[in-house]
């Protein structure tokens, strides 16, 4: 949900190019992921949490007061945290989780998040961020 919120906010107020359409690729792409866990949650009678993290909530709001020039570099180095942690989970869930459901969701989606990453640092070296890259948790891409 968070990622969904900033990347929103980063669509329509980022200043290049690069990350307008990097922030319109994660809110189409986390949208539909949302729906899907919900979907898959509702199978199997739980339900993802409903709000934000009080520490997300409070950056999104920061990041909204942010003029373009900063937004871009602060928006990317938020983000690019948010998805080694979504990552991390995923993994989590894929090695240890009790639900057969979700742990095969999580599997499928975590090749998803680890694009998202690839992309993510793409705009950074595009944006002239240096890149934090998180190789640690990355397969090597397909060729």
């Amino acid at each position: 949900m968070a990622e969904v919120q900033m990347s929103a906010w980063a669509k329509d107020h980022a200043l290049s190019d690069e990350v307008k359409a990097f922030a319109g690729k994660l809110l189409d792409d986390h949208t539909i992921l949302a729906d899907q866990l919900r979907s898959v949650a509702g199978h199997d009678a739980t339900a993802p949490i409903a709000d934000l993290d009080p520490k997300d909530a409070l950056e999104i709001d920061r990041q909204k007061t942010l003029e373009p020039n900063i937004l871009d570099r602060a928006y990317m180095r938020e983000v690019m945290k948010w998805h080694l942690r979504e990552a991390e989970a995923y993994r989590r869930e894929i090695e240890a989780g009790k639900n057969e459901t979700l742990r095969a969701w999580a599997s499928r989606m975590l090749a998803e998040i680890q694009n998202h990453i690839r992309d993510g640092e793409d705009t950074e070296r595009a944006i002239g961020m240096e890149v934090e890259t998180a190789k640690a948790v990355l397969p090597p891409p397909k060729s």
